[in-house]
């Protein structure tokens, strides 16, 4: 429940919406979550766990012709040319032209910027980039991984 909301935040951004579905299985005794969210076609899903060693966050975004994988602790982007296709015999035809880097020029920390949004919203009364409508939606995204 403690880190799930950042990445249920991101995918209801991602995806323009709220869940159609979400279903968690989560083992306390490991301290590990896999929590998998539906939006129509799209499927998201997350691996949340305090107790794992590696602080990993990634963002990991499987389109039909390729991946895109964001790290964001390291920030740099990879674009994964690697796709399927089925053929005409029930199997599939593999391709993989290779990796990709793109250079990611803001090195910020995305808490930091969050931060200094928040008291520049009050500064200057401008309007927040979420509101209270995404905090309600992520709470409700959360209550129903219960």
């Amino acid at each position: 429940m403690d880190l799930f909301p950042h990445d249920l935040s991101i995918f209801n951004y991602l995806c323009e919406g709220v869940p159609d579905s979400i279903k968690a299985d989560v083992n306390p005794n490991q301290d590990v979550g896999f929590v998998t969210s539906k939006y129509g076609n799209v499927t998201c899903s997350a691996f949340l766990s305090w107790g794992y060693p590696d602080k990993t966050r990634k963002l990991v975004a499987i389109g039909d012709r390729g991946i895109l994988e964001w790290d964001l602790p390291n920030n740099h982007l990879l674009l994964h040319r690697k796709w399927s296709e089925p053929t005409d015999h029930g199997r599939y035809k593999h391709f993989d032209e290779g990796i990709r880097k793109i250079m990611v020029y803001d090195q910020s920390e995305p808490l930091t910027n969050e931060a200094l949004h928040f008291i520049e919203c009050i500064e200057e009364n401008k309007q927040p980039l979420t509101g209270v409508e995404d905090g309600i939606n992520v709470v409700k995204g959360l209550e129903a991984c219960r």
